[in-house]
């Protein structure tokens, strides 16, 4: 994948890449979704709704991905020392409850470096369960941030990566919905 947005990864904490999967890319995921699943139900409440994971590669295909993706994590992080630690298939409905959401609530994920990468089966609008992300919040440039990860190492309670969340009141930047066609690949520091 051709990616020349680094700088913008780097002052946003997020990009979408300008090159779209093809429709024999998103039928492969699509059916490593379902042979992965196998006959089993995906859970449908809490933050694993739908989720399908492993620490490391998924699959054979998700390796691929993985291997295509590692330069623009190399350059984001200015190291060849880059590992996946996770590969996760989401497969998303309409929730009522907040605590069904996959992932959970608008949170900061761990106090590792973290790169995500996204590449969306479906169409995804404002409506249906677009990521979001609150552009400028990666990097440490508060002292929460520094709390946050004191009591994350102290406690390893998800509480703190959500105690300490970035809200709309705390926050001069606005959230960014990540909306695209099926194909639409992107990236976001997750470390918020």
């Amino acid at each position: 994948f051709e990616f020349a947005g680094c700088e913008l990864l780097g002052s946003n904490g997020y990009a979408i890449l300008p090159t779209k999967l093809d429709e024999a890319s998103l039928s492969a995921l699509k059916q490593d979704f379902l042979d992965i699943q196998g006959d089993k139900a995906l859970v449908t409440s809490g933050q694993l709704a739908g989720r399908l994971y492993a620490h490391g590669a998924i699959s054979a295909l998700s390796t691929n991905y993985i291997e295509k993706f590692r330069p623009i994590a190399e350059a984001y992080f200015g190291s060849k020392k880059i590992r996946c630690d996770l590969t996760m298939y989401q497969k998303s409905w309409p929730k009522t409850d907040i605590n069904d959401i996959p992932g959970g609530e608008f949170h900061e994920d761990d106090n590792k470096r973290n790169m995500k990468f996204f590449i969306y089966l479906t169409d995804v609008g404002n409506d249906n369960g677009p990521f979001c992300y609150v552009p400028k919040t990666h990097g440490l440039r508060k002292p929460e941030k520094y709390i946050r990860w004191l009591l994350w190492e102290i406690f390893h309670s998800r509480e703190y990566l959500y105690s300490y969340r970035l809200d709309q009141k705390r926050c001069e930047l606005e959230e960014v919905k990540v909306t695209g066609s099926a194909g639409t690949i992107f990236c976001a520091d997750t470390t918020g």
